[in-house]
């Protein structure tokens, strides 16, 4: 960490859009049983177990990507974080979180159809935990400049990461709270 003040503002607003998300997720699910969380609403459509499967890939290979930019820069040469203006609209054109159309997952974070929605949500709290520990190391650091490719969009620098995590999550709880409503 390159200080001990305040979280810069940039991770201070994702921090706080990560926890809205997930608490928006939680809230969710909170009370499914384990069959609800198991039952497919169609055969194409996961369950809500196997989404949050899905979003604990897909945050665990995050934290890896988040992890390596980390160790393969040289902080020292990045500098201190001088930006403070907002990176909430950083993803906008991509849209996210509206639930247009499916977008295929790749194979690495595709679940098994027969995930343990319980677990899941025992390891979504173990990779935001990991999460939050990498936003810590990177805090006050000029991270912008960090970029790793998206399989689907593009390069996105590290920022722009952290966010997709939140969004991501965002979407897949409108699809969760989707498929509730036909099963």
């Amino acid at each position: 960490m390159l200080t001990t003040s305040p979280m810069h503002p940039r991770f201070r607003e994702l921090r706080a859009y990560l926890t809205d998300a997930r608490e928006g997720l939680l809230t969710t699910v909170s009370g499914l049983t384990p069959d609800q969380l198991q039952r497919r609403p169609a055969a194409e459509v996961w369950s809500p177990g196997e989404t949050l499967e899905h979003l604990r890939l897909t945050e665990s290979s995050i934290v890896k990507v988040l992890r390596k930019l980390l160790r393969e820069a040289d902080l020292n040469r990045l500098g201190p974080e001088s930006e403070t203006s907002s990176v909430m609209g950083a993803l906008d054109a991509f849209r996210l979180v509206e639930v247009v159309q499916r977008v295929p997952a790749p194979a690495f974070v595709q679940p098994d159809p027969q995930a343990d929605g319980q677990a899941a949500l025992v390891g979504l709290g173990q990779s935001r935990t990991q999460l939050i520990e990498v936003i810590a190391q990177a805090d006050g650091w000029a991270v912008g400049s960090l970029r790793f490719p998206h399989p689907l969009i593009g390069p996105l620098d590290f920022y722009q990461w952290v966010l997709f995590v939140g969004q991501h999550e965002v979407r897949h709880t409108c699809l969760i709270q989707r498929a509730l409503t036909t099963l």
